[in-house]
């Protein structure tokens, strides 16, 4: 080995990046591991700019791994949250039908959910469902109990005290901008601290996971998708008891509602591709006044279908809030599903990369944390 060099660099400080280095440490099979964050904050991307909510692993196809995770990660979440006060409620949510036709593509979500283990899937009538939610109008839905939301920010709170408690080095302000193979090890070049070689990496950086790969000579490609939201407060999102979600659409899951732990109603996210990853600025939906323009196009865009099956709602109720970008693997023009990615690179067995994280990836972050630990641990001997 390389003088001074650690046994584990981690690069990115999002939830992925934080589970797999707190799986690294709990397991003590690594002596020096750490962990590096390109900007101030960890979590300060995508994992902290989404829905929070804790999928049940319905949307996946059977064997994949967005299936397998999330499924896993939906158990380890709750006894997470439960274990260090993180709040985080399970609210269930419901897939809803806009008419008898629409049926059968809940009851394919059913058989799927269940085909990757998704617990307690049941197909519920106009009634039923009016029952669950009365403020919500549908001709069915698919119910699943085991969704849920939690405190993404209160988590990564947590989870910073127990790296350091637990030995790990957390470097925030360290952007990787260079990987380097030689024959002890892997030398990792940072824009702010110099470099340090290290047995293994693991690129988990998410939305730039493509550019920390192709530091080795790779030619990944990651294509942002971009989703906002806005927010229902007072009575209006009181109405509202759980998780609401339309059919799911080409890019996303629909524009839905999502009740959070606080009473906050979320509305969102759409799904739209752009250009940069760092496209985070306000959408178009305010006048010369700077007030919401409830006919522009942007702001009907969430309004319209929420309307549809959510009828006390009026345009003055919604507030626009945050935005995010997801990692997606899909690139324009094509349709499909796309898995995760957790892949050794092909020049360099010791480098690890992670790519495509996008939903169900918060969900599965514990289960796709004991899988690179047990990867790990393996090629390490």
């Amino acid at each position: 080995m390389m003088e001074g060099a650690v046994d584990v660099v981690v690069v990115g400080g999002g939830i992925v990046g934080c589970s797999i280095a707190m799986e690294l440490t709990a397991r003590g099979v690594f002596k020096d591991v750490i962990l590096m964050e390109k900007g101030p904050f960890l979590g300060d991307g995508t994992s902290t700019r989404n829905s929070y909510v804790i999928h049940a692993g319905i949307y996946y196809p059977r064997d994949s791994w967005k299936a397998k995770f999330c499924v896993a990660g939906n158990r380890a979440l709750y006894a997470f949250c439960g274990r260090y006060g993180i709040p985080c409620v399970n609210t269930g949510k419901v897939i809803l039908a806009f008419s008898a036709a629409e049926m059968p593509i809940l009851e394919r979500l059913r058989r799927q959910g269940e085909l990757n283990g998704a617990e307690g899937l049941t197909l519920i009538d106009a009634r039923a469902t009016r029952q669950r939610e009365p403020s919500i109008r549908a001709a069915g839905a698919l119910l699943a109990p085991s969704t849920g939301v939690f405190d993404v920010a209160q988590w990564f709170r947590v989870v910073e005290g127990l790296l350091y408690e637990q030995g790990a080095m957390v470097l925030k302000n360290t952007p990787v901008v260079g990987l380097e193979s030689m024959a002890e090890g892997i030398r990792v070049a940072t824009g702010t601290r110099g470099e340090v070689p290290a047995r293994f990496v693991v690129n988990a950086a998410g939305l730039h996971a493509d550019d920390v790969g192709n530091l080795l000579g790779n030619r990944f490609r990651i294509y942002p998708i971009r989703g906002d939201y806005f927010t229902i407060g007072g009575k209006k999102a009181g109405l509202v008891h759980g998780a609401v979600y339309p059919p799911p659409g080409e890019l996303g899951l629909g524009i839905h509602l999502t009740r959070l732990w606080d009473g906050t109603l979320l509305v969102g996210p759409d799904a739209r591709r752009v250009e940069r990853k760092d496209d985070y600025g306000p959408l178009p939906v305010f006048d010369a006044d700077g007030n919401l323009d409830y006919e522009s196009a942007d702001f009907q865009r969430f309004f319209a279908p929420v309307k549809r099956y959510f009828p006390a709602v009026e345009a003055a109720d919604l507030h626009l809030a945050h935005c995010g970008i997801r990692p997606s693997l899909l690139p324009p023009g094509e349709k499909g599903f796309r898995d995760f990615r957790i892949e050794w690179d092909r020049s360099d067995g010791r480098v690890l990369h992670l790519l495509g994280i996008d939903s169900p990836g918060l969900t599965a972050s514990p289960a796709i944390a004991e899988h690179v630990a047990d990867l790990l641990a393996e090629r390490a001997g």
